[in-house]
């Protein structure tokens, strides 16, 4: 019998009109050896350390993987196998938004895309990096919200041992004018992962190399964070890069460098 969200769905779907061949129909691509590990998951941890692999890398083999417990935007077989023998999940990357933030039909659509890309690439969840601006209260952070809180629980239905985690800035006041609904998206997701690194990302003042991660910076934006959330559902992230300066001479300073590192 179907879940009764994914019966809402196919009801959804069928009233915007989406072709019913878009709706859940999923073979699982698995080459483990060991077919027990093409199945999502199922440890519950008190603690998260979670890392971003990159596609293009392949190094995965040097992990900690007794310290890891969460790999985000991979879908590689092999590193599946590995993480999935050492009791880690493997989430994908959410990617470009814009057509699932546009309404309704392309937000059915889209969760239904991916729930299917997950499932058929043996994977444990999703992680959401929206970083656009966007004006408190405006259609896109509702939207935002609605596509997150819809992903979760038709994952979490399906799968529900699942991870769904959103990114967030290190501070929720208006960094870079990012102005979501984050209490919602709390409710809604699994963690938080809040990006504490790159501040000095977006410089419209004066360009003067600094810290990537100033320490202070990171513990106020945590108090901040903690005003709105709970501490359970937030995970610190942390840099192991640093950014190059380009130069910061005379004639730059006066210009307005969106993204240009000053770190």
């Amino acid at each position: 019998m179907k879940s009764k969200h994914i019966v809402f769905l196919i009801i959804q779907a069928t009233c915007l009109e989406i072709p019913f061949h878009q709706l859940l129909k999923v073979t699982r691509n698995c080459t483990c050896e060991d077919v027990k590990l093409c199945e999502p998951v199922r440890i519950t941890r008190d603690k998260e350390f979670f890392g971003f692999m990159y596609p293009f890398t392949r190094n995965f083999r040097e992990y900690n993987w007794t310290r890891l417990t969460t790999v985000a935007w991979q879908d590689d077989p092999e590193l599946v196998c590995m993480a999935h023998a050492h009791g880690v999940r493997v989430v994908a990357n959410a990617g470009d938004l814009k057509e699932a933030l546009s309404g309704p039909v392309k937000r059915v659509e889209w969760v239904l895309q991916k729930v299917n890309y997950i499932i058929a690439h043996a994977l444990d969840g999703i992680n959401f990096d929206l970083e656009e601006a966007a004006v408190p209260g405006s259609d896109v952070a509702k939207a935002y919200t609605q596509l997150v809180g819809l992903t979760a629980e038709v994952l979490h239905d399906l799968m529900p041992y699942s991870q769904v985690s959103v990114d967030v800035p290190w501070t929720p006041f208006d960094s870079d004018g990012r102005n979501y609904e984050w209490t919602e998206l709390s409710r809604h997701a699994d963690l938080l992962f809040v990006m504490g690194y790159d501040m000095q990302a977006q410089i419209w003042g004066r360009c003067i190399a600094s810290a990537n991660d100033p320490l202070a910076l990171v513990r106020n934006g945590l108090k901040q964070w903690l005003y709105l959330v709970p501490a359970s559902v937030l995970v610190l992230g942390v840099p192991w890069c640093v950014e190059p300066c380009f130069g910061c001479a005379p004639s730059l300073h006066s210009r307005n460098w969106p993204w240009f590192h000053c770190s």
